[in-house]
């Protein structure tokens, strides 16, 4: 009579051949995802979709353009920080695009200063055209203060910097609105700066 009865060893070593199988495919898809990574945008209204236009705009980058945003810190509000995620995903879009031409850093420069340190870097930032933001959170028992600098420097090659204003406010206030309203015209003030710098003729002497 022929034993069909399946042999426990080769059970087991199948089934470990299967799990060592899932986990190397498992590996191999993460570090695809990380080299080759895309977002695809779903949402209805293709908000970190970038137009033709933009897409176009970016592959003439044919140098170094570096974005410097000053959102940054410990202290941002919900509201601020959804606004320095859009513009991180809005700066990457445009940095795929351009074939890594264009890169950026968001810096704190509030960072372990104090008050006289803070005044200074404001004067000085308020001289290239950033301006500061109060945003005045309203907890509990207490109202918070918070210095924020919803604005970015640009520069291309040896041209000169471009300030670009991340916010756009309503009577100077800072509500949902008008945060919602910052986040839709990021393509375009971002766009803006990059056609400012790669667009710049050089001075006639």
């Amino acid at each position: 009579m022929v034993n069909n009865k399946p042999n426990k060893r080769s059970v087991k070593q199948q089934s470990f051949i299967e799990l060592a199988l899932l986990l190397l495919v498992i590996i191999v898809a993460n570090v695809l995802a990380s080299q080759y990574y895309k977002k695809f945008d779903l949402t209805k209204e293709k908000r970190y979709t970038l137009s033709n236009t933009s897409v176009q705009l970016a592959k003439k980058v044919n140098d170094r353009l570096f974005f410097k945003v000053y959102l940054e810190g410990d202290n941002l509000s919900s509201k601020f920080k959804r606004l320095r995620t859009a513009t991180l995903d809005m700066l990457t879009e445009f940095r795929d695009m351009s074939g890594n031409k264009i890169d950026f850093e968001f810096v704190n420069v509030f960072k372990d200063k104090d008050d006289k340190e803070k005044a200074e870097i404001i004067k000085q930032l308020n001289n290239k055209g950033i301006q500061y933001y109060n945003d005045i959170e309203i907890g509990a028992d207490q109202q918070k203060r918070n210095l924020i600098l919803p604005a970015a420097e640009v520069s291309y090659g040896a041209n000169k910097e471009y300030v670009v204003n991340l916010l756009n406010t309503e009577m100077g206030r800072a509500e949902e609105t008008a945060i919602n309203k910052s986040i839709e015209g990021l393509e375009y003030e971002i766009a803006n700066a990059i056609r400012k710098c790669i667009n710049q003729k050089p001075k006639k002497i």
